[in-house]
Protein backbone atom coordinates (compact mmCIF):
# COMPACT_ATOMS: atom_id res chain seq x y z
CA UNK A 1 0.00 0.00 0.00
CA UNK A 2 1.16 3.73 -0.42
CA UNK A 3 -0.98 6.35 0.81
CA UNK A 4 -1.67 10.26 -0.42
CA UNK A 5 -2.86 13.22 1.55
CA UNK A 6 0.13 14.73 3.35
CA UNK A 7 1.95 18.42 1.80
CA UNK A 8 4.82 19.82 3.02
CA UNK A 9 4.59 23.51 2.50
CA UNK A 10 8.12 24.74 0.85
CA UNK A 11 10.00 25.95 3.61
CA UNK A 12 7.95 24.76 6.61
CA UNK A 13 8.51 21.48 8.96
CA UNK A 14 4.53 21.01 9.20
CA UNK A 15 2.93 18.54 7.08
CA UNK A 16 -0.86 20.25 6.33
CA UNK A 17 -3.25 17.23 4.30
CA UNK A 18 -4.33 18.28 1.11
CA UNK A 19 -6.75 16.26 -0.98
CA UNK A 20 -6.67 18.83 -3.97
CA UNK A 21 -6.45 16.74 -7.47
CA UNK A 22 -2.47 18.24 -8.75
CA UNK A 23 -1.69 17.55 -5.21
CA UNK A 24 -3.19 13.72 -4.66
CA UNK A 25 -1.89 13.36 -8.84
CA UNK A 26 1.87 14.67 -7.59
CA UNK A 27 2.07 12.51 -4.65
CA UNK A 28 0.84 9.43 -6.16
CA UNK A 29 3.38 9.94 -9.10
CA UNK A 30 5.97 10.26 -6.89
CA UNK A 31 5.08 7.34 -4.71
CA UNK A 32 5.24 5.17 -8.42
CA UNK A 33 8.58 6.14 -9.49
CA UNK A 34 10.00 5.34 -6.18
CA UNK A 35 8.58 1.83 -5.95
CA UNK A 36 8.95 1.52 -9.71
CA UNK A 37 5.95 0.33 -10.38
CA UNK A 38 3.10 1.06 -12.64
CA UNK A 39 0.31 1.00 -10.10
CA UNK A 40 -0.57 0.52 -6.41
CA UNK A 41 -2.74 -1.71 -5.33
CA UNK A 42 -4.03 -0.11 -2.02
CA UNK A 43 -3.69 3.90 -1.75
CA UNK A 44 -4.66 5.02 1.40
CA UNK A 45 -5.59 8.71 1.82
CA UNK A 46 -3.53 10.01 4.87
CA UNK A 47 -5.09 12.50 6.27
CA UNK A 48 -8.32 14.46 5.53
CA UNK A 49 -8.13 17.93 3.86
CA UNK A 50 -10.64 19.90 5.68
CA UNK A 51 -9.99 22.44 3.28
CA UNK A 52 -11.54 19.95 0.21
CA UNK A 53 -14.53 17.99 0.32
CA UNK A 54 -13.85 14.31 0.85
CA UNK A 55 -16.39 13.88 -2.07
CA UNK A 56 -14.24 15.93 -4.36
CA UNK A 57 -10.72 14.15 -3.28
CA UNK A 58 -12.54 10.32 -3.87
CA UNK A 59 -14.00 11.84 -7.20
CA UNK A 60 -9.99 12.26 -7.88
CA UNK A 61 -9.11 8.82 -6.55
CA UNK A 62 -12.27 7.09 -8.68
CA UNK A 63 -10.66 8.53 -12.03
CA UNK A 64 -7.09 7.40 -11.02
CA UNK A 65 -8.85 3.75 -10.83
CA UNK A 66 -10.05 3.88 -13.69
CA UNK A 67 -7.13 5.17 -15.32
CA UNK A 68 -5.48 1.83 -13.47
CA UNK A 69 -2.70 4.01 -11.63
CA UNK A 70 -4.37 2.79 -8.44
CA UNK A 71 -6.60 -0.37 -7.51
CA UNK A 72 -8.33 0.35 -4.13
CA UNK A 73 -9.06 3.35 -2.13
CA UNK A 74 -8.12 3.08 1.80
CA UNK A 75 -8.46 5.92 4.29
CA UNK A 76 -6.79 6.80 7.41
CA UNK A 77 -8.09 7.95 10.67
CA UNK A 78 -11.06 9.26 9.33
CA UNK A 79 -14.89 10.03 10.86
CA UNK A 80 -17.66 7.78 10.73
CA UNK A 81 -19.36 10.62 8.41
CA UNK A 82 -15.93 10.76 6.16
CA UNK A 83 -16.26 6.83 5.54
CA UNK A 84 -19.78 6.95 4.59
CA UNK A 85 -19.38 10.25 2.28
CA UNK A 86 -16.29 8.73 0.67
CA UNK A 87 -17.82 5.20 0.05
CA UNK A 88 -20.94 7.11 -1.86
CA UNK A 89 -18.62 8.17 -4.58
CA UNK A 90 -16.55 4.98 -4.63
CA UNK A 91 -15.93 2.16 -2.51
CA UNK A 92 -13.60 2.15 0.36
CA UNK A 93 -11.52 -1.26 0.59
CA UNK A 94 -9.83 -0.68 3.97
CA UNK A 95 -9.47 1.89 6.44
CA UNK A 96 -6.20 2.61 8.80
CA UNK A 97 -7.00 3.37 13.14
CA UNK A 98 -4.94 3.37 15.55
CA UNK A 99 -6.49 0.68 17.85
CA UNK A 100 -5.54 -0.90 20.83
CA UNK A 101 -5.95 -1.58 24.53
CA UNK A 102 -5.57 1.84 25.22
CA UNK A 103 -7.02 3.42 21.90
CA UNK A 104 -10.72 2.23 21.90
CA UNK A 105 -12.71 4.99 20.96
CA UNK A 106 -13.20 3.54 17.13
CA UNK A 107 -14.99 0.68 18.62
CA UNK A 108 -18.34 2.91 19.12
CA UNK A 109 -18.49 4.98 15.99
CA UNK A 110 -16.15 3.83 13.29
CA UNK A 111 -16.16 0.48 13.26
CA UNK A 112 -19.97 -0.17 13.04
CA UNK A 113 -20.01 2.00 9.66
CA UNK A 114 -17.19 -0.15 8.32
CA UNK A 115 -18.76 -3.32 9.28
CA UNK A 116 -22.10 -1.72 7.74
CA UNK A 117 -20.45 -0.87 4.52
CA UNK A 118 -17.79 -3.71 3.92
CA UNK A 119 -14.69 -1.87 4.87
CA UNK A 120 -11.73 -3.85 5.92
CA UNK A 121 -9.86 -2.30 9.53
CA UNK A 122 -6.59 -1.97 9.14
CA UNK A 123 -5.40 -1.63 13.21
CA UNK A 124 -1.72 0.53 13.28
CA UNK A 125 0.13 0.71 16.74
CA UNK A 126 -1.33 -2.30 18.35
CA UNK A 127 0.83 -2.36 21.02
CA UNK A 128 0.00 1.24 21.69
CA UNK A 129 2.88 2.72 19.94
CA UNK A 130 5.46 0.11 22.10
CA UNK A 131 4.03 1.13 25.44
CA UNK A 132 2.26 -2.22 25.91
CA UNK A 133 5.16 -4.42 25.43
Amino acid sequence: DSDAGAMRPSGKAAVRPSGKEADLRAQLADSLRRLGTDYIDLYYMHRMDPLTPIEETMAVLKALIVEGKIKYVGLSECTPDELRRAHAVHPITAIEMEWSLQSRDLEAAVVPVARELGVGIVAYSPLCRGFLT
